[in-house]
């Protein structure tokens, strides 16, 4: 029961951590203790930002859809979740195999995906409609959380070779 429970934690951390799916994952004890503290931080801060939501649309600020508040919730929170894994380094296995390469991959597809909302979508719908955001700029969140979380990566990576040839 208790190895089923910890095999379902682990697909869910996969699945929050925006879809960089690294098998075989082995953490240290310090890395497992970060990523329990950091996930809770991240549920706390998807309850905090579901209050201020609520709080807006009962005073009769509609921001945006419900599907969009989520969707924006989710992602705010992938991003924050991320970013703070990245900087107490415990965001990469201690086996970590290709994570240049799937790092590379998300920030490709990061940058691709970004180009392509400014071509496509950026002169045709408004960002903004009836003082709500519009659809479109879910995709635009999207790019923007996954250049920040590989921002953060590369920077720290940059950061950890410096330090290491000093």
């Amino acid at each position: 029961m208790h190895r089923n429970m910890q095999s379902t934690q682990q697909n869910f951390r996969r699945i929050i951590l925006g879809g960089i799916i690294m098998n075989n994952c082995y953490y240290d004890e310090r890395q497992l203790q970060i990523r329990g503290i950091v996930f809770r931080n991240a549920f706390i801060f998807m309850i905090v930002y579901t209050i201020l939501n609520a709080f807006l649309i009962d005073f009769g600020h509609r921001w945006c859809t419900d599907v969009n508040a989520a969707f924006i919730g989710v992602m705010l929170a992938i991003t924050f979740c991320s970013i703070q894994l990245i900087a107490k380094d415990a965001y990469i296995s201690t086996k970590t195999g290709s994570c240049g390469l799937q790092m590379g991959i998300f920030s490709f597809c990061g940058i691709i995906g970004l180009l392509l909302f400014f071509i496509n979508d950026f002169g045709k719908d408004k960002m903004i409609k009836d003082n709500m955001l519009s659809d479109s700029s879910r995709s635009l969140i999207i790019f923007i959380c996954m250049l920040a979380i590989s921002t953060v990566y590369w920077i720290k990576k940059y950061r950890d070779k410096k330090i290491e040839n000093e």
